[in-house]
């Protein structure tokens, strides 16, 4: 399948959000446990595109539709105190909306994890070092659209000085477990059991933090297990690196 990846340019912002939207839930549509699509998008997206702009690039087909994108921060203590200054306001909006009764049960239920335990079930992050968040439409997750934005990704933020990259994601028991990134090239930093989605899915599900050292294996990346690397609420606890 053909596509070229990018640098983001703001006429990329609607499709890439678009974009977070429908692979929201497990790499299916968030709409599914939560209604509030443009709200979803907007906190999970707004730090990356609106001050470290220039280390997303995006992922098109030939028609110029964004199917795949990559953003990530290296300027850690900015993007932890835009979270955090922001982060009132987007519960004003939820409160607001619930007591309007804009939002159904099932978005309820997602508002009430994630103010009462999404924040207890975010795992450690490396003290330092780069981060990113990434995204593939379904159809393109076997053409190597992850592994191309992952590449530009790492040759800019190599290009800056950083030595160490990390991602999470959401994984399972029995899949994406840490031999398979440890022969992929990443090690499995730490994972916190998740039950965001327990009313929805019969097993269990881990939020995983993976990361790599750039200096050690180069810019060049193997294709991870097709994923979608969400930091669920921007926070994480620091660790240390540890082999």
């Amino acid at each position: 399948m053909h596509f070229q990846v990018v640098p983001y340019r703001q006429s990329f912002q609607s499709g890439l959000e678009a974009l977070c939207c429908e692979t929201g839930f497990l790499g299916r549509p968030i709409d599914r446990v939560f209604k509030d699509t443009r709200l979803f998008s907007k906190y999970l997206t707004g730090y990356y595109l609106s001050v470290e702009p220039d280390l997303a690039f995006v992922a098109l087909d030939p028609n110029g539709v964004v199917i795949g994108y990559i953003v990530g921060s290296v300027r850690r203590w900015r993007y932890r105190l835009y979270r955090a200054t922001r982060l009132p306001g987007f519960v004003v909006a939820v409160l607001g909306k619930i007591m309007l009764g804009r939002y159904d049960k099932d978005s309820l239920r997602f508002c009430l994890w994630l103010c009462l335990k999404g924040w207890r079930e975010i795992p450690k992050v490396p003290l330092h070092g780069a981060h990113f968040h990434f995204n593939v439409q379904e159809a393109y997750r076997n053409a190597g659209v992850a592994k191309v934005l992952l590449e530009q990704f790492l040759k800019e933020v190599a290009k800056r000085g950083e030595d160490v990259v990390y991602g999470q994601m959401l994984t399972f028991e029995t899949r994406r477990r840490a031999e398979l990134f440890r022969r992929l090239g990443w090690k499995v930093f730490d994972r916190t059991t998740v039950s965001k989605y327990s009313t929805f899915l019969q097993r269990r599900i881990y939020l995983t933090t993976i990361c790599r050292s750039i200096k050690e294996q180069g810019t060049r990346v193997r294709l991870l297990p097709r994923i979608s690397a969400h930091s669920l609420t921007g926070f994480g606890k620091e660790g240390r690196l540890s082999s």
